[in-house]
């Protein structure tokens, strides 16, 4: 566990004025306690995890990211919660707080089950996902992320939260607290922003070969100087290896075509 982390969130939540959005922004600061849940073997896509990815103008998700296997894409949306939201009522059966949140991810997935609904959604995402493998399906998992683990304090609890954990294939349910198992690196932090995908964080730099076949560089707006450090890694290698410079001049043209933006 992160205890120094762990204790900035315990520090949040003793802090009466912290809202739901106060959860939201510490997790964006600390992406590396993002769920990992659903994770395919090809890990985080782009190493990046997308902020208030809206269903049409029905819902929107807290965060999202974007996994893929060989065949098959897989988007997990998360929904996260106030952590002081209660679990349980005093007599062991749900807290209605708890049944109204798992109600609305589980309305996410019923707009999915729409056809056009789904079609519409993994058309406007499409735009982050490598041009050969476009046309791979493309599933939908669901995370809720809510309350605390010290309220899971009794067997009869304890069996009924297991059951709810594990009950459903497609969406999974995890105390705050689990968060601070995880153990993967920082993200990058993106939102959909019109017709493009606008990074707010960008820690770790794309491949930017990826932007010579797989991705569209227009598609993309980033901070200029996280493009520039992209193109002096390959003018570096153009300048030692002449092997390849050809490729890794395409590279550079390519990452010039990224949307650039001041950023802190």
């Amino acid at each position: 566990m992160n205890n120094h982390l762990f204790k900035q969130f315990e520090d949040l939540c003793n802090q009466s004025d912290s809202t739901e959005e106060s959860f939201q922004k510490f997790l964006e600061r600390n992406s590396n306690l993002i769920p990992s849940h659903f994770m395919e073997h090809h890990g985080y896509d782009l190493h990046t995890v997308y902020q208030k990815v809206p269903m049409g103008n029905d819902y929107v998700s807290d965060f999202m990211f974007i996994t893929k296997n060989s065949a098959n894409w897989c988007c997990v949306h998360i929904e996260i919660e106030d952590p002081r939201k209660p679990i349980f009522k005093e007599d062991g059966d749900f807290n209605a707080k708890y049944s109204s949140a798992r109600t609305q991810v589980k309305k996410w997935e019923a707009w999915f089950h729409k056809a056009e609904n789904k079609s519409q959604f993994e058309s406007n995402i499409k735009k982050a996902l490598l041009c050969n493998l476009r046309d791979n399906p493309i599933n939908h998992r669901f995370i809720l992320v809510y309350g605390r683990k010290s309220e899971i304090d009794s067997n009869c609890k304890k069996e009924l939260w297991s059951v709810e954990k594990n009950s459903d294939s497609s969406f999974y349910v995890m105390t705050w607290d689990s968060l601070f198992d995880s153990d993967h690196r920082k993200l990058n932090i993106a939102k959909f922003v019109k017709h493009r995908i606008h990074f707010i964080q960008c820690l770790e730099p794309l491949d930017g070969q990826l932007f010579i076949s797989g991705l569209n560089p227009a598609d993309f707006e980033m901070p200029l100087n996280v493009v520039k450090k992209m193109e002096e890694k390959y003018s570096k290698k153009n300048a030692t290896d002449c092997l390849h410079c050809d490729l890794y001049q395409k590279t550079i043209d390519s990452v010039r075509r990224i949307i650039t933006y001041k950023g802190e």
